[in-house]
């Protein structure tokens, strides 16, 4: 009796340790190219959403900001399943490219990466580094008042 009962102790631990509680919006990634040169800037590649629900993103857009928080320039991509391509150019190089959605917000569990060009002793050209965010006040600049 004792092994059956911690047999099934066991199962239940095996099938409840891959759930998740409350609403998880699991996160929200970019893979891809960000290239600069001199003077201009070209992304290149695919927002992807792995979260661990199902879940469907809409009104995603991605944003190129100045370190002041000027958009030098954006894109809407629409909606999020699990990936979506995405290319945008810019005519400078911008501090932050940061990716966004209204929908991001809803989730109690959410993780959404964003890019910031740091410039130091290991990168003196430059080089942008992942960096992320689980609620959008989190972000080093002001997107609210961005519409998507």
């Amino acid at each position: 009796m004792k092994h059956g009962f911690l047999l099934l102790t066991v199962a239940i631990a095996v099938v409840v340790s891959g759930c998740l509680s409350g609403d998880s919006g699991g996160s929200i990634n970019f893979s891809g190219d960000l290239n600069t040169t001199d003077s201009s800037f070209r992304l290149d590649g695919k927002v992807v959403n792995s979260g661990y629900a199902d879940v469907t993103h809409r009104n995603v857009s991605v944003y190129l900001f100045t370190a002041n928080g000027s958009i030098i320039n954006s894109t809407h991509i629409g909606t999020l399943q699990r990936s979506a391509d995405v290319t945008l150019t810019a005519d400078r190089i911008p501090k932050y490219v940061i990716f966004n959605a209204p929908s991001f917000w809803e989730y109690d569990e959410i993780d959404v990466s964003y890019y910031e060009f740091v410039k130091d002793s290991e990168s003196p050209n430059g080089i942008y580094t992942e960096r992320s965010v689980s609620s959008e006040s989190e972000f080093p600049v002001n997107v609210t008042t961005v519409a998507t």
